[in-house]
């Protein structure tokens, strides 16, 4: 028995119109070839089922018995071949109960989920996103694992493996309760701010802080009253006290009126950054990844709009 492997599949096409013209000329003007290029071809087809497929007469191809049978099962299989390489999946939100496996981080959760609920809920009422917290630091090892399907947050840049999309700009910003002097002095200085007591964040596992890092790079450092791994508690904690936190301006942003802070920014020219969202490339033409992120970039530009 002959392996799949012994025939090029582009001379079933050839056959295929050879049956349906019995001629090869005809054939070859169908298929955008030459005269000779089919007749080659041809030839190859014979060599392979040995048998001649086709007798020449005046009238001109005649089918042999072999060709006559190989026929209707040839129409068959390339009419699923045709239909296999045409095929994309259809995503249909509405009826849709698709799982995404997203890693996320605190701070882009609280500014995209929100919306991002609304919106499934008209339209995509049994889509689940099943969140996992991820760090700058850890996110992209265990997207490489196959764990998660896409990542967002403030990534680095990923491999050419994985593909990215800025979903929008933040920088960071100081808060404060109202009644802190700090908050409403007009001149507010360096000086002030690393004098200050400070909540900071140190998610669990990473003992590192990007806002560290920054002062540290610009000659400057704070004092940490409390080092949490959790972003929403630092408002209530700053909340009635002498304490300052600095965090993103969108996340930041809900949480003032909730807690009577105030928001002013930082003394120090310190870096802003980008929140992204990454994929592996075999995830570039799913429609229903596709989709998930054409709604977070349309999230994205509401978010961009509140800033400005």
């Amino acid at each position: 028995m002959k392996s799949l492997r012994a025939i090029d599949l582009n001379l079933l096409t050839i056959l295929d119109r050879l049956i349906f013209h019995e001629n090869v000329s005809a054939a070859a003007n169908d298929l955008g070839m030459t005269q000779s290029a089919v007749s080659h071809a041809l030839a190859r087809l014979r060599s392979h089922f040995e048998d001649d497929l086709f007798i020449r007469s005046p009238k001109g191809m005649v089918p042999t018995a072999l060709t006559l049978q190989i026929k209707p099962e040839l129409e068959v299989i390339l009419g699923q071949i045709s239909t296999l390489v045409a095929k994309r999946p259809n995503f249909i939100p509405e009826a849709s109960i698709k799982t995404f496996k997203v890693g996320i981080s605190e701070y882009a959760a609280q500014a995209l989920f929100p919306r991002l609920r609304d919106i499934m809920l008209e339209t995509a009422p049994n889509v689940q996103i099943v969140s996992s917290l991820v760090t700058r630091y850890d996110g992209m090892e265990r997207m490489k694992k196959g764990e998660l399907e896409l990542l967002i947050g403030n990534i680095p840049d990923p491999d050419k493996s994985h593909n990215m999309a800025t979903l929008y700009d933040d920088h960071f910003v100081v808060v404060g309760d109202k009644n802190n002097p700090l908050m409403t002095q007009k001149n507010f200085t360096m000086e002030d701010y690393s004098a200050a007591r400070h909540v900071k964040i140190a998610l669990k596992g990473v003992k590192r802080n990007l806002l560290d890092e920054h002062l540290k790079k610009a000659g400057h450092n704070r004092v940490s009253s409390f080092v949490l791994t959790n972003y929403t508690l630092g408002f209530p904690m700053v909340a009635g006290s002498p304490y300052l936190f600095t965090e993103p301006e969108i996340m930041c942003k809900p949480w003032l009126d909730s807690y009577h802070l105030a928001m002013r920014e930082l003394p120090v020219a310190i870096p802003g950054f980008s929140v992204r969202m990454v994929w592996h490339r075999r995830f570039d033409g799913d429609p229903a990844h596709m989709w998930l992120r054409d709604i977070l970039k349309s999230i994205s530009k509401e978010i961009e709009k509140k800033l400005t």
